[in-house]
């Protein structure tokens, strides 16, 4: 039997498989996206990278902040929020559109990160 739509992308983008491998329903692979958006809520994730130790991101390239989902909240504790994340941002090279940028999944369209071919998570 032939492979889904899905089987096929998850093969094209697996790390680790070769050239021809196959990725069929219920295999475990890792997928390394192009690119992997997030948002408001990387405030909350910055903690836990110090925490483990983490020191750098290991393709700057990869991630891409943009802030969209609580801009109408101009309380100092979400701005310092907003803030951090655009210094994590800066301080580790990674992309960052502040809020007022637009909605984010359409941001990583028009900014050109999704393209065809590219898996991308947003």
């Amino acid at each position: 039997m032939g492979l889904t739509l899905v089987e096929k992308i998850a093969a094209r983008h697996a790390d680790g498989l070769g050239p021809g491998a196959v990725a069929r329903s219920g295999d475990f692979i890792s997928i390394r996206p192009r690119h992997v958006m997030t948002h408001d809520n990387t405030g909350a994730v910055i903690p836990k990278f110090k925490q483990i130790g983490a020191s750098t991101i290991a393709d700057p390239a990869q991630p891409v902040f943009a802030i969209d989902h609580d801009i109408q909240n101009t309380s100092p504790k979400n701005l310092e929020k907003y803030a951090k994340i655009e210094a994590f941002a800066r301080e580790h090279g990674i992309d960052f559109y502040p809020a007022g940028t637009g909605i984010s999944h359409q941001v990583m369209v028009e900014q050109g990160y999704v393209v065809p071919g590219a898996l991308v998570v947003a």
